[in-house]
Parts: C-alpha cells; sequence; structure tokens
C-alpha cells in the first residue's frame, strides 16, 4: 500500500474538519492515526468518528503526549548495546577527532562538524557542541555554495543563517564554508554509504524504500521508510491557521543498527540517503533510537537548492 499524495491527505483533513479538530495524522503501513487537539474542551464518545476513512483502517489519538511516543521497542535486545557502556563507566566516549581539513584530500557527508567552544557565561562556557556534516549545495539562481547542518547542533546560532526567514520547518541550516573548505567537500563520497546524487521532494519518497545514513558517531545505519506525518504547524495566539497545503510532511523510518539515544544525537544533520536513487530524503534530525523522523525538502528544491 502506498502513501496518499499530498492532494489526497488535503482531501481527508478536510473531510475531518466538521466532526473533528486534527493536529496531526500518521499514515502507516495498513492503518491511520488521527491524532486530536487536546485541551480544546471538546470530548469524542466511542464510536462518534468513524472507523474507516478513505478506504483505511482509522484510529484515533486523544491525549497530551503524541501516540508515536507510546509506542514500544518488542524487539530482542541487541547483543551489542552502546546504552551499555556509558561515559561515566568506561569514562569519555570515544568520539571522531580526526582533522578531515588537513590529513585528508576531502571533507565529505557526515563528518563531524563542531562550532568550538561556547562564549564564557554559566551555561555554555567551555561546552563544545558537534553533529555530523550534511551535504554541500549551490543555489541555481546565483551560485551560492553552502553545507547543510543540524542546527541544534550549534551553540552559537548568529554563526548559521535560516534558509527561510519566515519559519523554521526542517531544523535543517545552511552555513557556507571558508574557500579552503569549500574546495575540499565533496557529495561523491559517504563513509560507507549511498553517496547523495539529488535532493527528493516527499512525492519521490515511496513506501518501503531503504535509505543509509552514516554520522560521525554511528558508522552506516540502514532506515526503512513506512509511514508518513502530516503535522499542523504551530501558530502563536491570535493568528490564523494554515491551510492544510501548508502543513508540515515528514518521513517516519524504522532504523536498523547498532544505536542509542547518544549515538543519534551524534548522527543529527547526517543525510539520509536512499540506496537505489541516491536521492537525499532528508536529514537525520529526531529520533528514539526505533524510529527516525524526517522533514521533507520540498522548500529547499523549490527555492532552488541542488547538490553541488
Amino acid at each position: 500500500m502506498s502513501f496518499p499524495t499530498k492532494e489526497q491527505n488535503i482531501a481527508v483533513l478536510t473531510a475531518f474538519q466538521p466532526i473533528a479538530s486534527v493536529r496531526e495524522i500518521l499514515y502507516l503501513p495498513h492503518w491511520t492515526i488521527v491524532e486530536l487537539d487536546n485541551g480544546d474542551g471538546r470530548h469524542y464518545e466511542p464510536k462518534s468518528l468513524p472507523g474507516t476513512v478513505a478506504g483505511r483502517t482509522t484510529l484515533y489519538h486523544h491525549g497530551e503526549a503524541p501516540f508515536y511516543k507510546s509506542m514500544k521497542n518488542m524487539t530482542r535486545a541487541r547483543r551489542v548495546d552502546p546504552a551499555l557502556n556509558r561515559a561515566t563507566d568506561l569514562g569519555p566516549m570515544p568520539q571522531d577527532v580526526e582533522n578531515y581539513l588537513r590529513r585528508s584530500s576531502h571533507l565529505s557527508p557526515g563528518c563531524r562538524l563542531e562550532c568550538g567552544y561556547g562564549p564564557k557565561g554559566p551555561e555554555v562556557e567551555g561546552m563544545n557542541a558537534a553533529t555530523s556534516a550534511g551535504v554541500k549545495l549551490r543555489q541555481q539562481f546565483d551560485g551560492k555554495e553552502v553545507i547543510t547542518v543540524a542546527n541544534h547542533g550549534f551553540l552559537i546560532s548568529r554563526e548559521v543563517y535560516h534558509p527561510f526567514a519566515h519559519e523554521d520547518k526542517d531544523r535543517q541550516r545552511l552555513v557556507q564554508l571558508m574557500p579552503t573548505a569549500s574546495t575540499k567537500f565533496t557529495n561523491d563520497c559517504y563513509f560507507q554509504a549511498e553517496h547523495p546524487r539529488v535532493l527528493l521532494e516527499g512525492s519521490g519518497i515511496k513506501q518501503g524504500s531503504w535509505s543509509e545514513v552514516d554520522g560521525m558517531s554511528s558508522g552506516i545505519v540502514n532506515l526503512l521508510t513506512y509511514g508518513r506525518r502530516y503535522l499542523r504547524p504551530q501558530r502563536p495566539a491570535g493568528q490564523p491557521e494554515i491551510d492544510f497545503n501548508g502543513w508540515h510532511a515528514i518521513s517516519v523510518d524504522a532504523i536498523f543498527g547498532v544505536v542509542n539515544n547518544d549515538i543519534c544525537n551524534g548522527m543529527c544533520g547526517a543525510p539520509i540517503v536512499q540506496c537505489e536513487s541516491g536521492g537525499v530524503a532528508g536529514f537525520f534530525h529526531l529520533s528514539d533510537g526505533t524510529n527516525c523522523f524526517t522533514a521533507h525538502l520540498d522548500d529547499l528544491v523549490a527555492e532552488g537548492w541542488q547538490l553541488a
């Protein structure tokens, strides 16, 4: 079963408008999960909402915490579990401290990327935030070249700039490299993972497709796309709601590999590359160690960014 198209999703949400207040909808392989607004004073009696919508079995979740946070990992415990070897037990965890700029002929997606130590102050002084490099992009209109990074991996936010001035949609930022680093950065290799060839829009991400990601803390990790979420953007009080066409689209992928939350934090920003096409389906930035949630790149593509 394939994912509903964007137009089909809009039709489903429009049909719900008279009977329910929906904040999110999650399409899984054989059923649909509808997240209902919580705290708006509305109450839904059992069986008061349709059990089948658009030919798919439909379940409803009416609570403060999202449905996916209630899902449990029922698989057998891994033989190699990084959670059992924490820094407090064995000393500092190993880090990728290779200076690729000096000791390697090139820089590539997945390399360790850090902002340096934080300025003086009670919160960030002496702290070092690091994450994984994304891909090198070129703006087709003016030729500007940048690389993508995970914005929450950096302490000094003024050193990066938003790809969109009006709203933070995908938690990615674009940074402009110094000339030497920019010349060395290439998308033609990506550690053990498939190297990126093109940016994908959401319509190009198919259910059941396999992808790879290889960050500075992980080694290669495989992802299987099995779900899609549409979320209503948060709005300031008193502001009009955004049309269904503007809801955030996010892929849901199952993670296969030796990872936990600590390792996933270091993978943030690394590109998720489809095995067959080399298409970049998104950037790793939100995971619970079992599932990965990835924002689609339609806006980046629409604004003229492409792989350099």
